[in-house]
């Protein structure tokens, strides 16, 4: 009876560095976590809302006959975001560094004007795979008046990206009723 409670010991020892080897083998390589670096370019917009999430591609936005395309064709035909291993990136004629903050969840675009003052646009990284990324800007709340609380002058253009998906695949109900607006930008490898 020992003789084979001790073979069934051993022949579960032995299956069992079978299986570890088979399942973490050393052909068996981790896979390396997904970077920013690299070029993407623009394939659509979005809204997030405190009720609903909105995405429209480019082509999307560009038939809408109540959106001024205007942005939006120039973003299509042009503009794509190159961010380098050394922390220097390009979209169209912008140059500036990048960094990642908040364990990658963040990211800064920093540019300086032509008297060398920064300006620092901070994005959350909503999503990041290997051939796909979203940013999303800042967060706009509505006041009790339901007016979107914009801030100074440069969050204009953030507001206006925060409204652009939900005007093309959304109501002006959808809108009234949200409490919050942040837009995203949507790329692709």
């Amino acid at each position: 009876m020992k003789k084979i409670t001790l073979f069934i010991i051993i022949l579960a020892t032995i299956v069992s560095f079978t299986a570890c080897e088979q399942k973490f083998g050393s052909d068996v390589t981790p896979q390396a976590p997904v970077s920013i670096v690299g070029k993407w370019s623009i394939s659509g917009f979005g809204t997030i809302t405190n009720i609903k999430t909105y995405e429209a591609t480019l082509q999307e936005i560009k038939s809408t006959p109540k959106i001024d395309t205007t942005m939006v064709s120039a973003l299509a035909t042009g503009v794509s975001f190159d961010f380098k291993q050394d922390g220097t990136y390009a979209a169209g004629k912008t140059v500036g560094t990048w960094k990642t903050k908040d364990s990658n969840k963040t990211i800064d675009l920093i540019t300086k004007d032509n008297t060398g003052k920064e300006s620092v646009q901070t994005f959350s990284v909503l999503e990041l795979t290997a051939n796909s990324l979203k940013l999303g800007s800042k967060k706009f709340t509505k006041n009790a008046s339901g007016n979107i609380e914009a801030g100074d002058f440069s969050d204009l253009p953030f507001m206006l990206l925060g409204s652009l998906a939900i005007g093309v695949k959304g109501s002006q109900k959808e809108f009234d009723d949200a409490t919050f607006l942040q837009g995203t930008l949507i790329f692709k490898r």
